[in-house]
């Protein structure tokens, strides 16, 4: 069984002196880039949970939105 990925609903550009805290590579490795985005994405794959979470992103690493 392949993973799902979680739904991404939006994201926005942001001023922050905040590091991003995504991972990539094939380490995978921390970013060490300065955060530029907020992104909301589904906080949970069980389909009668509807909780939202916010995460800061690099413009490297924001995911793009999967829903419009």
């Amino acid at each position: 069984m392949t993973p799902r990925e979680p739904t991404i609903y939006d994201r926005t550009k942001i001023e922050t002196d905040e590091q991003c805290p995504m991972y990539r590579g094939d380490g995978p490795d921390p970013c060490t880039n300065t955060a530029e985005y907020l992104f909301v994405y589904e906080a949970s794959i069980d389909p009668d949970d509807d909780r939202r979470r916010n995460c800061l992103a690099c413009a490297d690493c924001v995911p793009e939105p999967t829903i419009s």
